[in-house]
C-alpha cells in the first residue's frame, strides 16, 4: 500500500513538473452519489466528496476525499450503521471534445471502514485500494462545469484478516471486496 502510495505521489510531480503554466489547469470538483457496499454487508450508502488536481491537455493527476455516512447494519439482533472513508489519488486520461471531457480513471488509495457503535470497535479498518472508472465533464463555462464519475474499488484485504469478520456473527468478509460508486457534481478550473 505505501509502495503504491508513494509511486502516486512521485508521479503527480512528475507530471507537475513537466506541465508549464501555459497548458495546465487547475481542477476542483464537489459531489454526491451513491456507494454500493454489498460485498461489505452494507446498504447502498449516500456518498459525498471532492477532487482537487492538475490537468495538462490529455492527461491528469486528482486526489479525492470522500465519505459515505451510516449505512444500516445488522448483527445478529443489532442494528447498528457503518460509515466509509476513502483518500485516493488518480491518474486521469481524458479527451477534450469541445465542452465535452470524456475520461478514464485509475488510481490507489487507502479506504477505512468503521461501525457507529462502541462495542465493537474492533471491527473494520483501513486498507489500500485500487480503483478505476470512467466518466465525463461538460464545461458549461470556462471555469464552471459538471462532472459525472463512476469508480470500482477493490479492496485489499487477507483472508486471515480479523477485521473483516462481522463481530458475534462469525461471517467472514470475502478477500478484496468490492466496491461501486457513482457520483455528480460541479468542477471549477482555474
Amino acid at each position: 500500500m505505501k509502495k503504491a502510495l508513494v509511486v502516486t505521489i512521485v508521479a503527480t510531480f512528475v507530471f507537475l513538473l513537466g506541465a508549464t503554466k501555459a497548458d495546465a489547469k487547475g481542477e476542483a470538483s464537489a459531489y454526491l452519489g451513491r456507494t454500493s457496499a454489498t460485498d461489505l454487508y452494507l446498504g447502498n450508502m449516500t456518498t459525498f466528496g471532492g477532487t482537487v488536481g492538475v490537468f495538462g491537455g490529455f492527461l491528469g493527476v486528482e486526489f479525492g476525499l470522500e465519505y459515505s455516512p451510516s449505512s444500516t447494519f445488522e448483527i445478529g439482533p443489532f442494528d447498528t450503521g457503518a460509515s466509509i472513508f476513502n483518500l485516493m489519488g488518480n491518474v486521469v486520461l481524458q479527451i477534450p471534445l469541445g465542452v465535452f471531457y470524456p475520461y478514464g480513471t485509475v488510481g490507489y488509495g487507502i479506504v477505512s471502514t468503521s461501525l457507529n457503535a462502541d462495542i465493537l470497535d474492533n471491527f473494520g479498518g483501513t486498507v489500500g485500494a485500487f480503483n478505476f472508472g470512467f466518466g465525463a465533464k461538460i464545461w458549461v463555462t470556462d471555469s464552471i462545469g459538471i462532472k459525472l464519475d463512476y469508480r470500482r474499488f477493490s479492496l485489499q484485504t487477507d483472508d486471515n484478516d480479523p477485521k473483516f469478520e462481522i463481530p458475534l456473527t462469525g461471517i467472514q468478509i470475502d478477500t478484496n471486496p468490492d466496491l461501486n460508486r457513482i457520483v455528480g457534481g460541479v468542477s471549477f478550473r482555474f
